[in-house]
């Protein structure tokens, strides 16, 4: 048995292009300065499933320290300031799209969907979770996971920054990542 009490142990299967794609741990530590690390457990397996497989690539370790990523500024009226650590356009990592975001106080994302789910973790701070007409109070360690297609929207309801961790499976690129948010805000701007 594994302690959990140092990370967030999150099993994750994904069916893609036919291929089963199987990682019994992803495991994200939450460090000082808001350093992530992506660890796979290689070796493991999920109860049931197979072994995690790296298809046609070699595995390694991939380390991203987020104070070093500049990111991208998204302007108001939803300032935020968005940082795509991993994707496939991002340290080659084709699985998934691992982002982290910092709303200021006040700061608002759009409301708006994907065509695949993410998942929230609330790394700090505290807010509002807008959702299909719904309001959910969010603050540090709350876990949200948004089903594909479903519109939300995360708001700064506090007076310190509110920091998000998300993860897209199967991956965006960090481009289009980028560019979604940033045609949302020139699109409410030019509306105002």
């Amino acid at each position: 048995s594994q302690s959990m009490s140092a990370k967030s142990t999150i099993p994750l299967t994904r069916i893609y292009s036919g291929v089963y794609l199987i990682a019994k741990f992803i495991a994200i530590d939450f460090m000082i300065g808001a350093q992530f690390v992506l660890h796979r457990v290689i070796g493991s397996t999920a109860p049931g499933y197979g072994p995690a497989i790296a298809i046609g690539k070699e595995s390694h370790l991939k380390i991203v320290r987020a104070w070093e990523e500049k990111g991208v500024e998204i302007p108001a009226p939803f300032q935020r300031q968005i940082k795509v650590l991993f994707a496939p356009d991002k340290e080659g990592v084709e699985e998934i799209t691992f982002s982290h975001a910092i709303l200021p106080p006040n700061g608002r994302t759009d409301y708006h969907s994907h065509d695949r789910p993410e998942l929230i973790y609330i790394v700090s701070g505290r807010g509002i979770c807008v959702h299909e007409g719904e309001e959910t109070q969010v603050q540090e360690d709350v876990a949200l996971w948004v089903p594909a297609g479903e519109r939300h929207q995360m708001i700064n309801s506090g007076d310190v920054p509110l920091k998000l961790a998300t993860v897209f499976v199967p991956a965006y690129t960090a481009s289009s990542n980028y560019r979604r948010c940033l045609i949302a805000a020139e699109a409410a701007a030019s509306k105002r």
